[in-house]
């Protein structure tokens, strides 16, 4: 199958990466746009000290700052391996599985791909599983890329 548009969620994380390389693997082998996209999740503003100006909008930059260099690492990581490609990105800040699957709907992609950091049980459930939420929730396939894929 051939896809069109690709959105793949980044965070900055091994599996992310193996992601992004699944990604790239299939721009490689045809008129493929990627669109790497990466969401701040950020504490939960009802806490009083997240409602402090002076805290919140530090903090906010200095998500934002790291969250911009995982895009760039990785769009220039795609235009090293598959120079040809049109590469789009999108920083988004909220809840990450909700954001992914938005900008999935409202950009038409074909395909998701998201990596999995494959948490155990009691983590999933204390932490939630953003690659379980968005394969719920996404209109689109969605592609999980595991972090401990044989021979990647």
């Amino acid at each position: 199958m051939t896809y069109k548009r690709i959105l793949i969620a980044v965070d900055g994380s091994d599996a992310s990466e193996k992601a992004l390389n699944y990604a790239i693997d299939l721009a490689a082998h045809g008129s493929t746009s990627l669109t790497v996209m990466t969401v701040a999740e950020l504490p939960n503003s009802r806490l009083p000290t997240m409602r402090s100006k002076d805290i919140y909008g530090p903090y906010l930059s200095m998500v934002k700052e790291s969250r911009k260099k995982i895009l760039n690492d990785a769009i220039a990581t795609i235009t090293e391996r598959v120079p040809n490609v049109q590469v789009d990105r999108i920083l988004a800040i909220g809840d990450p599985a909700r954001k992914i699957t938005e900008a999935g709907v409202a950009g038409n992609y074909d395909l998701i791909i998201t990596g999995c950091r494959e948490l155990n049980k009691g983590s999933q459930f204390i932490l939630g599983s953003v690659s379980n939420k968005v394969q719920k929730i996404a209109p689109c396939p969605v592609m999980v890329v595991k972090s401990t894929v044989p021979g990647n």
